[in-house]
């Protein structure tokens, strides 16, 4: 019963009636769960009373710190998280871009980049409260 709960929680089944279906007609999920036979299944009813005892008491919680605690011991666990999540560019399939003119960056000469800058206050203002 208590793989059969696991089963639930990791696969995402809602109901009971899930659970029952798929062991019904999944042989592996049934052998997991130690029932070789559609006929050794317990009944729905049995299956909900299982399901209510073990939320009310935590045994999956429990059993799963314990294992925790047996594999890791006192070890801290690490992990890091990356994002690969594609990201789509501006460029069109078989867009040939043209050569930018060196900007601002590529002068090397600190008077002539001062000099190309606006000397007027035309962005970046703060408008009053009637605009």
């Amino acid at each position: 019963m208590v793989r059969a709960f696991v089963a639930k929680a990791t696969w995402g089944m809602k109901t009971t009636r899930e659970v029952l279906d798929r062991l019904m007609f999944d042989l592996s999920l049934r052998r997991m769960c130690a029932w070789v036979f559609r006929r050794e299944v317990p009944s729905e009813a049995t299956f909900s009373r299982a399901f209510a005892e073990f939320a009310v008491t935590e045994v999956p919680a429990r059993v799963h710190e314990n294992k925790v605690r047996q594999v890791h011991g006192s070890r801290l666990a690490g992990h890091a998280s990356r994002d690969a999540t594609a990201i789509e560019g501006r460029e069109r399939s078989g867009e040939r871009r043209k050569a930018s003119l060196p900007g601002r960056q590529a002068k090397q000469r600190p008077s002539k980049m001062l000099a190309e800058l606006p000397q007027d206050c035309n962005v970046g203002r703060k408008a009053n409260a009637k605009g």
